[in-house]
C-alpha cells in the first residue's frame, strides 16, 4: 500500500524488466475505476501490507497470476471442455497496447506508460520526468474505450492465436 499516492493518483512501480534488469521507478497514474477498485481492495485486505497478495505474506508475482488464471480457465471450461489457452502475462500488456491502440492513444504515450525505453540524448541525460500530464491524457483515452468495452459496446476482437501468428 505504501506504492500507492491515492491523494495525487499515482502508484510507483519499481520495474526490473529491460536491459541490463537495472531496477527503475515507474510512476503510473491511477483512474477513477482504478481507485474505485482500489477503495474495494482496502476495505478487504487495507491491514495488509501488499493489495493484491498471496495469503497477505507476498504480493502476486506475473508467475502466480498466470498460474491462477489458468487454472480458472481450466476450470470454467468443465472436464469435457476444451483445454484453455495457455496464458502468459505479457498477453495482458499486449492486450493493453492493442486496446490503447484502438483508442487513440499516441505512440509515445503507449510506450510511457509501458515503461518502454525512450531513446536519444536528451531522454538519457535530461528528461528525468515521470510524464505524469502525457500519460494521464493516454489513460483518460484508455479508460474510455475500456469503458465501452465493459458497457458492451460492439468492437472488433482478434483472437491472441491469429496475433501470435502474424508476429
Amino acid at each position: 500500500w505504501a506504492d500507492y499516492d491515492i491523494q495525487r493518483r499515482y502508484v510507483t512501480i519499481i520495474d526490473t524488466k529491460g536491459r541490463n534488469s537495472k531496477p527503475r521507478k515507474h510512476v503510473v497514474p491511477l483512474t477513477d475505476r482504478a481507485l474505485a477498485i482500489l477503495e474495494e481492495v482496502r476495505e478487504s485486505n487495507g491491514d495488509l501490507v501488499w493489495p493484491f497478495s498471496v495469503n497477505g505474506q507476498s504480493p502476486y508475482t506475473a508467475h502466480a497470476v498466470s498460474v491462477a488464471l489458468g487454472r480458472y480457465l481450466k476450470h470454467k471450461a468443465g472436464p469435457e471442455g476444451d483445454a484453455p489457452e495457455k496464458f502468459l502475462f505479457k498477453d495482458v500488456r499486449r492486450t493493453c497496447k492493442q486496446l490503447m491502440v484502438d483508442a487513440g492513444v499516441p505512440r509515445d504515450s503507449r510506450n510511457l506508460l509501458q515503461h518502454h525505453a525512450l531513446t536519444g540524448i536528451d531522454y538519457r541525460h535530461y528528461d528525468h520526468s515521470d510524464h505524469l500530464p502525457e500519460k494521464r491524457d493516454a489513460l483518460r483515452l484508455y479508460d474510455a474505450h475500456l469503458a465501452k468495452l465493459l458497457g458492451g459496446e460492439e468492437i472488433k476482437v482478434v483472437p491472441i492465436k491469429s496475433v501470435k501468428a502474424n508476429n
